[in-house]
């Protein structure tokens, strides 16, 4: 293995995702992270720059799994998105379900089943968004590990990328009420954060 060592990662999407990877998006609510996350799965799908710019050298499967918001208003911005990137239906796969729990054994047998036969064995990069909805409240090591153990099993099933979405913790205020800005806000148990190979 050290003489003949694996094959190094190649873009998926230059400079943000990479083949063989977890990749940990985290932002505030309502700043976009969904659209986002949207927005790249459509462009990997059709092979379309993310953002006009960022370039994707071929077509790729993409699992989106949505598990809040409005099944409604994902489908809108998917209509007004598909103009300017256009989605590509054989490797665009969307999954709306509030009800999956990957602390639920019985649940993630059934979702590896589903995803197995959507992608019929070929999938470049799963996406769940957002990831407390997997298991609870992340700070907790038992429901970090819910999560990465979901995560290890997609990758060594279909050798895909994982791109988890994620929400900072609550602003943190000074003794006069002052917004405390932080270099890294994220929220959760260590476990989690030493799982992931980038984030943003």
């Amino acid at each position: 293995a050290i003489a003949a060592p694996p094959a190094p990662t190649h873009p998926l999407i230059t400079d943000i995702l990479y083949t063989d990877s977890v990749c940990l998006l985290t932002g505030a609510a309502g700043k976009g992270k969904t659209v986002l996350a949207i927005q790249i799965a459509a462009s990997l799908s059709s092979q379309t720059p993310l953002f006009g710019s960022l370039e994707i050298a071929q077509p790729r499967s993409v699992y989106y799994l949505q598990l809040e918001g409005s099944y409604r208003e994902t489908l809108m911005r998917l209509h007004f998105l598909s103009p300017s990137v256009p989605i590509n239906g054989p490797y665009f796969h969307f999954d709306f379900d509030k009800r999956f729990r990957a602390t639920l054994p019985d649940l993630v047998k059934q979702k590896l089943l589903l995803i197995k036969q959507r992608v019929n064995n070929s999938l470049d990069l799963f996406i769940a968004d957002p990831i407390y909805k997997l298991s609870g409240d992340l700070a907790k090591a038992e429901n970090a590990l819910a999560v990465i153990a979901f995560s290890d099993l997609l990758t060594e099933m279909f050798h895909c990328s994982v791109l988890l979405i994620h929400h900072p913790h609550r602003e943190k205020h000074d003794m006069k009420g002052k917004v405390i800005k932080e270099s890294n806000p994220y929220y959760g148990h260590s476990f989690l954060y030493n799982h992931v190979d980038s984030s943003f």
